[in-house]
């Protein structure tokens, strides 16, 4: 558990300070103040060297480009949404066991026969195209890690040096869920599901939809995520109502069920982890 968290030239903090951390936690205050950058730093800090948390946020802010060479513009991760040689930003929190810090870094970078060979050959781009310039990530804590990653002649980075990183890292960290204002994808949704289905946190998944409709009596996921053509639909769910024989798609109950769902779904995947909810009241009227 936090106890303090301290941020240092992150998005649109340049120097930030929580104290007197708890359990649970609610962050109030105006529109474009930061509350989901601080929530974003927790994120980051908390997930270690899975870096697909990253590109999560980053495509959701839409902080890429997408004109054949897909790539993360890193800028705007730093404070005032500029970089040069140097640059960087950290953040730090105390907790009851350890310090934990993430230090994020531009600097000048020779690579390696090994390092070389991890990024030459995804796809899209090659390697020898990149600068001699790295984004540095370095975690310190329960467990150090440091990983540089090339950026491209105009400072970004490619989605696919991400992607061999994120393969060889896959399991690391702690569990963390960031729950959006839009609340979890519905491939997110469906990953989490699975791993719930015939443990006791299934049961709790019903019982807090039935908070909402009480003749719920039981939900299930339908179908692969890849059958479904349109990404952001409200799919791949269905529920048994205890007035009805038929299979009702979870779509078709409102905006509080599906909400819901990804609330629930993302406590119980949570558990002895993080949990981060951004607009904690949206959808629950």
């Amino acid at each position: 558990m936090l106890s303090s968290l301290r941020i240092k030239n992150f998005r649109c903090f340049q120097e930030f300070e929580l104290q007197q951390l708890g359990k649970l936690n609610l962050l109030v205050g105006t529109n474009n103040s930061g509350k989901t950058s601080i929530l974003e730093a927790i994120q980051l800090l908390k997930s270690h060297s899975n870096l697909e948390s990253l590109r999560e946020v980053m495509v959701g802010r839409g902080e890429y480009s997408d004109d054949g060479r897909r790539e993360l513009d890193i800028r705007h991760l730093f404070y005032g949404h500029e970089i040069d040689m140097n640059s960087k930003f950290s953040i730090i929190a105390d907790s009851y066991e350890d310090i934990q810090e993430i230090s994020v870094s531009i600097e000048p970078k020779e690579w390696d026969d090994k390092q070389t060979s991890l990024f030459k050959n995804v796809r899209n781009r090659d390697f020898e195209d990149s600068q001699q310039v790295a984004l540095t990530i370095k975690w310190s804590g329960q467990e150090n890690e440091t990983i540089n990653l090339p950026l491209s002649t105009d400072n970004s980075l490619p989605f696919n040096y991400l992607d061999r990183v994120r393969k060889d890292t896959k399991n690391s960290g702690a569990k963390t869920q960031f729950v959006t204002s839009s609340s979890l994808t519905r491939e997110n949704m469906m990953e989490l599901f699975d791993q719930v289905v015939l443990t006791p946190e299934e049961h709790l998944i019903t019982e807090a939809l039935q908070t909402i409709e009480p003749s719920i009596e039981r939900i299930a996921s339908v179908g692969s995520v890849t059958r479904y053509r349109y990404t952001d639909s409200r799919s791949g769910f269905v529920v048994r109502l205890s007035n009805s024989t038929q299979r009702i798609p979870i779509g078709s109950m409102g905006d509080g069920i599906w909400r819901m769902l990804g609330l629930t779904l993302a406590i119980v995947n949570a558990k002895n982890g993080v949990l981060l909810v951004d607009e904690i009241d949206t959808g629950l009227h």
